[in-house]
């Protein structure tokens, strides 16, 4: 085996064990757990689809993402916290560092299907009142 199919092969054990992990959390009734925070992401679950996407050699996403630095996110949620941070100067900082889609889709995803169509509803209903 060359080293490249080896690492392919690696890779293909990882995400099958991902599956296996995936399949004992639902069966055990631990969804609940993994969609609690981990130490860098506001749901375990997104840890796993990490390693899912990192795992996939088609998927250039991974690419761009850098190692975790506990102690400088830390800094920056305390200075945030220290300017007394509100939604729209969060939306603005957002907007500067080309992470509004992201966002989007992080949020959509950590939420219940029923609050997500609840904005849904709003944003349409002030449509609808135009």
């Amino acid at each position: 085996m060359t080293k490249e199919q080896q690492l392919e092969h690696r890779l293909a054990m990882v995400v099958d064990d991902l599956k296996v992990i995936r399949k004992f959390i639902a069966e055990q009734g631990l969804t609940g757990e993994f969609q609690m925070p981990s130490s860098t992401s506001d749901e375990a679950f997104i840890n796993l689809n990490n390693i899912e996407i990192a795992c996939d050699l088609t998927n250039d996403e991974c690419l761009s993402w850098q190692h975790y630095n506990a102690t400088e996110v830390n800094e920056i949620i305390q200075k945030l916290k220290a300017i007394d941070i509100n939604g729209e100067r969060m939306q603005y900082i957002l907007e500067q560092v080309g992470m509004t889609d992201q966002m989007h889709r992080q949020l959509i995803m950590t939420k219940t299907i029923a609050d997500t169509e609840l904005l849904l509803e709003e944003k349409s209903s002030m449509f609808d009142k135009k």
